[in-house]
């Protein structure tokens, strides 16, 4: 991945820390990503979130494009191509003046529902259909706004991820599939995860930069690294959810699980780095805030893992 030599630091997530805040300060809808369209108060929100987090120490930057794909969905190419521009914009503002920092473009999966493994196509090549129009307006893009990377978040069926990945290759793009996993390493599907990595990177040759894991319990996480099987040094990125339920209560929450303990979630994280050290970016999902990003950056600075 462009920019990252060592372990950096993720940006925290868009859409739990504006659930909370949106309702505070008189902006409801603050939370849907496309929003931003409107510029005004749900930009300078955007903006100001994402200085938060380049100021706590974080060194990846994230756009929240995650649910634009839903543009795609509704057959409205063109709104979906001004969503990715005007977050990618926003990014790259933030990250104005400051020293080199990865941008790391985010889409998500062709299903509506990332947790439901049913609601995704039911081939690996009507999933990279779908990717390929995602990533064809990132490829318009790219040049012009420097972006290092694009990460398919929260893909929770071996199939999405095969899909992005084959999107990617023949668009000649680099790509990072990051997949939501249970407490024992599974896709929602029930595959291991690490037989799905091994199955796509059988099917691409290793195409993908690596791939990350994220929305998941921290336990999740640890036994992936620990059961990983060879596979190991092809995760990549790691930020789990602030809470250790299954992510599939999340929504009935809507996301907003906050740490209560912050420094161990720091510590753990970063002992996941130092047993792992081919990953690369670290960081938190759901539930976790500028506080927690700060923390965790501290944490990983003593440690000498961030750049």
């Amino acid at each position: 991945m462009s920019g990252l030599l060592e372990t950096q630091v993720l940006f925290g997530p868009y859409g739990s820390v504006f659930d909370k805040l949106g309702p505070k300060i008189g902006l409801p809808d603050l939370n849907d990503s496309a929003n931003i369209l409107q510029g005004g108060r749900h930009r300078e929100e955007h903006l100001r979130l994402a200085r938060q987090y380049l100021k706590a120490g974080a060194r990846v930057a994230t756009t929240n494009t995650f649910g634009a794909r839903r543009f795609l969905h509704n057959g409205d190419p063109q709104t979906y191509k001004e969503l990715i521009g005007a977050h990618v914009d926003v990014v790259r503002e933030a990250l104005n003046g400051t020293k080199r920092r990865s941008l790391v473009a985010a889409f998500g999966p062709a299903g509506k529902d990332c947790y439901v493994p049913e609601d995704a196509p039911d081939t690996a090549e009507e999933c990279r259909d779908f990717h390929a129009e995602q990533l064809a307006v990132a490829k318009e893009l790219w040049n012009k706004f420097g972006i290092d990377v694009a990460l398919f978040e929260t893909i929770c069926t071996r199939r999405e991820g095969l899909g992005a990945v084959l999107a990617a290759q023949k668009l000649g793009l680099p790509v990072v599939p990051s997949f939501v996993i249970d407490k024992d390493a599974k896709l929602f599907d029930g595959e291991p995860l690490v037989d799905a990595l091994k199955q796509i990177d059988s099917a691409t040759g290793n195409y993908a930069l690596g791939y990350g894991i994220n929305c998941c319990p921290i336990e999740g996480a640890e036994k992936a690294l620990s059961v990983a099987n060879g596979m190991r040094h092809r995760v990549l990125m790691v930020y789990p959810n602030s809470s250790s339920e299954d992510p599939r209560k999340l929504q009935e929450k809507k996301g907003v699980v906050h740490l209560h303990d912050r420094e161990d979630s720091a510590k753990r994280l970063v002992g996941m780095v130092k047993h792992n050290p081919n990953i690369r970016a670290v960081g938190g999902c759901c539930g976790y805030d500028k506080k927690a990003i700060a923390l965790l950056a501290k944490e990983a600075s003593g440690r000498r893992v961030v750049i």
